[in-house]
């Protein structure tokens, strides 16, 4: 049974950078100090923080997160609501969400294609 796209999920994923992860100082520092508008520094963050979590999901639920990022890129969503519903360590008007989970979305696909092979 394929699961429906949906953004309830998306906040789990993402709790690693949440401030509430009680993260330790240096991986709180990382966080903070990460360019969220450059690339290769979110494929960072992605591999250290959101692999871990991920990969430790089972298949179905690693690409109902594919799925429901694929879903909502595709339909121009701005991810303001996931975004609403954590509190990420930095700052939130330098940020653009949607390249920020299209990052994301090409991490996961390389964590469930490492997963599998």
């Amino acid at each position: 049974m394929k699961l429906e796209p949906t953004l309830d999920i998306l906040p789990s994923l993402l709790f690693p950078i949440d401030i509430n992860s009680e993260q330790n100082e240096v991986t709180a520092s990382f966080i903070a100090n990460t360019d969220t508008n450059n690339e290769d520094e979110l494929i960072k963050l992605f591999d250290a923080l959101i692999q871990p979590e991920f990969r430790s999901r089972i298949m179905s639920e690693q690409q109902w997160y594919i799925d429901t990022l694929t879903f909502f890129l595709n339909k121009k969503e701005k991810f303001n609501r996931v975004f609403s519903d954590i509190t990420p360590y930095f700052p939130e008007e330098s940020f653009d969400k949607r390249q920020f989970m299209s990052v994301l979305l090409t991490c996961l696909k390389k964590y469930m294609k490492q997963t599998n092979d």
